[in-house]
């Protein structure tokens, strides 16, 4: 500022035959100079009114910056969370998947185990069967001959 409240208090006039009247004058000059004071205490009040704002602006505006990397490394941190975790569920997929297909081959073996069993079971009881019944069959033809000779 060019031009103090002081300035205008000091300063002096030469004083001339048909000059302003000095009362007057001097009245203004106070006025003016407490209207500049006013005014120059209002601008250093907002000039620190606004150096507290900017203050809270860049102080905002680390919060924020900091929010914002906060949430992008919480989401980096949670994708990897949930990566590993689809990982996980695949490789127990994959093991589940095949104790399943070895569990299917196994009941598949003992499947066949059962029919060769089956097969077998059938072929020796028919086997016994039809040696009963020769010895049925031996057995009778000695009784029809033993019955054919006495007459």
């Amino acid at each position: 500022m060019g031009i103090t409240p002081l300035d205008i208090h000091n300063q002096e006039f030469s004083r001339s035959f048909r000059g302003y009247d000095v009362d007057e004058v001097d009245e203004f000059l106070e006025m003016v100079a407490n209207e500049i004071e006013e005014l120059s205490k209002e601008n250093e009040r907002l000039k620190v009114e606004l150096a507290e704002y900017k203050k809270k602006e860049e102080d905002a505006k680390k919060e924020l910056e900091m929010a914002r990397s906060s949430a992008e490394e919480k989401i980096k941190v949670a994708q990897r969370e949930a990566d590993l975790i689809i990982k996980e569920a695949k490789l127990k997929a994959d093991k589940l998947i095949e104790e399943a297909y070895k569990e299917a081959q196994r009941l598949k073996e003992d499947l066949e185990g059962i029919k060769r069993a089956r097969m077998r079971f059938f072929l020796e009881f028919k086997t016994l069967l039809e040696s009963y019944l020769r010895l049925i069959e031996d057995d009778n033809k000695g009784v029809l001959d033993v019955g054919s000779t006495e007459k």
